[in-house]
């Protein structure tokens, strides 16, 4: 290296918290199918529990009469909120007052 072992020390983590603004495209459609589907079944559940009447097409619900249509879409997936709750927690021990900065990372 050109500035040495320390300076790889202290350089690694921004590195590594760079890989999670890489976007992810296509590649996590999978993921993302699942997890709006099981936002549906959560919505679906709630408004059963409170007697509001739907009809619920895949990820998409109208209400019975077909006046009033909803649809949760891929951006409501919560995939940036699940990659931002990963990298939190991954490396808030990092930055812990507490342990002085010295906590593993």
């Amino acid at each position: 290296m050109a500035w040495g072992p320390e300076w790889m020390r202290k350089t690694v983590f921004p590195f590594v918290l760079f890989v999670f603004s890489i976007p992810l495209g296509t590649m996590v459609l999978p993921i993302t199918f699942q997890l709006r589907m099981l936002v549906c079944d959560i919505v679906e559940a709630i408004c059963h529990a409170i007697t509001v009447d739907i009809v619920r097409d895949g990820t998409q619900f109208a209400d019975p009469g077909n006046h009033y249509g909803y649809e949760v879409a891929a951006a409501g997936s919560g995939i940036r909120s699940l990659i931002a709750t990963v990298c939190w927690r991954r490396f808030m021990p990092c930055s812990d007052s507490r342990s002085g900065g010295s906590a593993r990372c």
